[in-house]
């Protein structure tokens, strides 16, 4: 009996911080009207939606009673306690209201940034696992590249973004590098180390079918390093966003980046906002989006989990 309990509370918690959050937009629309309200009174309610749909998952409630929670704090204390700078941090509505308004160019802006950030990522891969591969194979190379690359990849990819300004014809141009180099090192040293590593028994088995070089790097040497690498790229995943943002910000005309540091620089704070959730939205679609590739690219290596 006690464990039904629990488990009923545990579920209605998250409908009883909606019903309060709607209360309180209730008593915003007396003062502010229905329409500045409305946006935020939808997302409310998808919110709750959502919560429902989704009721059969246990996790989804403490997910809910979290988000429930944060926007509830954040919607009494901007609209209640913190009124002297409310153009510091606007309430939760205000920064809901301008997704509304903005949504156009909050889509280009998201448009704009994967281009850089896709364009980035694929020639980072290409160029790290292509070259790690091939000094991942020769020891000498290795020998010689690997110590020379763990120092580089030290460095800060954003170091290089003056003289990429200075060097490249655009500063998209400029950004592209920036990214590209930020995420080449971790993937070609994880690529040459992890060639490095090949099992010595599966090597000897790979030269006894007389397989050329090009079939052991392509059919042995790539899978093997496969997982390795989705495992690095997901990790670079925040860092490829913090190189994303800072090379918009250098002077791109486009991207979230440069929506972010363009209303920082008229102190538009409720739009910053709205750019900081976007880029954490970003981020774990991105997030997802990796988990679901490389579940889907690594069929081997969960197969062979579920047969251990």
């Amino acid at each position: 009996m006690k464990i039904k309990i629990s488990s009923i509370l545990y579920r209605t918690i998250p409908h009883i911080l909606f019903v309060s959050l709607l209360v309180l937009s209730l008593l915003q629309v007396h003062t502010k009207g229905l329409k500045p309200m409305l946006p935020f009174i939808v997302l409310v309610a998808g919110l709750e939606v959502l919560s429902i749909l989704l009721y059969k998952k246990w996790e989804i409630p403490a997910i809910m009673d979290i988000i429930f929670t944060f926007i509830t704090a954040w919607f009494v204390y901007a609209n209640y306690l913190n009124t002297r700078v409310a153009f510091l941090f606007p309430a939760p509505n205000v920064v809901v209201e301008i997704f509304w308004g903005d949504v156009l160019l909050i889509i280009k802006s998201i448009v704009s940034s994967f281009k850089l950030l896709v364009l980035g990522f694929f020639i980072a891969i290409v160029l790290g696992v292509g070259f790690g591969l091939i000094c991942g194979n020769v020891k000498r190379l290795r020998n010689m590249l690997l110590p020379v690359a763990e120092i580089l990849s030290a460095i800060p990819a954003l170091v290089y973004a003056p003289y990429a300004i200075a060097v490249l014809p655009s500063f998209w141009a400029a950004g592209l590098f920036v990214i590209s180099s930020g995420l080449f090192w971790p993937i070609f040293i994880n690529t040459m180390k992890t060639v490095s590593n090949l099992d010595k028994e599966l090597y000897d088995y790979t030269r006894t079918l007389k397989l050329s070089k090009w079939d052991l790097l392509y059919r042995v040497m790539l899978p093997y390093c496969t997982p390795g690498l989705f495992n690095t790229l997901t990790m670079q995943i925040s860092s490829a966003f913090m190189l994303l943002i800072g090379a918009e910000m250098m002077g791109m005309t486009s991207g979230v980046g440069w929506y972010v540091k363009y209303y920082v620089d008229f102190s538009v704070y409720k739009k910053v906002l709205a750019g900081f959730i976007t880029i954490g939205i970003l981020v774990s679609i991105v997030n997802a989006c990796m988990t679901l590739v490389k579940r889907r690219a690594l069929v081997w290596v969960d197969t062979k989990r579920q047969n251990i």
